[in-house]
């Protein structure tokens, strides 16, 4: 699946997410978008050879910083496509893994058991799964980024 689509998508799948392509704006300005977007989180989608190949997170406030870990995308699996009215409030992570990923996304604190995202995070393997249906399998590999603000 091409990058793209697969931003699109994941962003239907996360509770509150949005979906703009980057284009050519450098990470200060991806961080200054997403506070007018009134956004902790920003989430940069790279590419290699046209699919998507990481997930690299950024806190969004004045002094933007990249958050650990990296996500290197394996393998992605849409087991369902998220259509209209699929799209979470909530989202809780859980998993031997949840430790590297709960810090990633900025979700709250889950106070209800309806609508809400279940992201399981075991070995290298992150699912997501929708109101009992899993939606999307990622076989993933956890690096560090070696740089705090250089390529921006």
């Amino acid at each position: 699946m091409e990058t793209r689509r697969f931003c699109k998508l994941f962003s239907f799948l996360i509770p509150r997410g949005a979906f703009e392509p980057r284009g050519a704006k450098t990470v200060e300005k991806v961080c200054a978008r997403a506070r007018k977007l009134g956004k902790m989180r920003a989430l940069i989608v790279s590419e290699k050879h046209s699919l998507p190949a990481a997930l690299s997170f950024l806190e969004t406030d004045a002094e933007w910083n990249w958050l650990e870990p990296k996500i290197e995308l394996k393998k992605i699996t849409w087991k369902k496509i998220p259509g209209k009215g699929e799209s979470p409030e909530n989202a809780a992570v859980e998993g031997g893994a949840a430790g590297k990923v709960s810090g990633l996304f900025d979700f709250a604190p889950v106070e209800c058991e309806e609508d809400v995202l279940l992201v399981n995070a075991e070995g290298d393997s992150l699912s997501f799964a929708f109101n009992g249906k899993e939606m999307l399998l990622m076989n993933v590999a956890y690096t560090h980024i070696n740089e705090k603000r250089e390529g921006a």
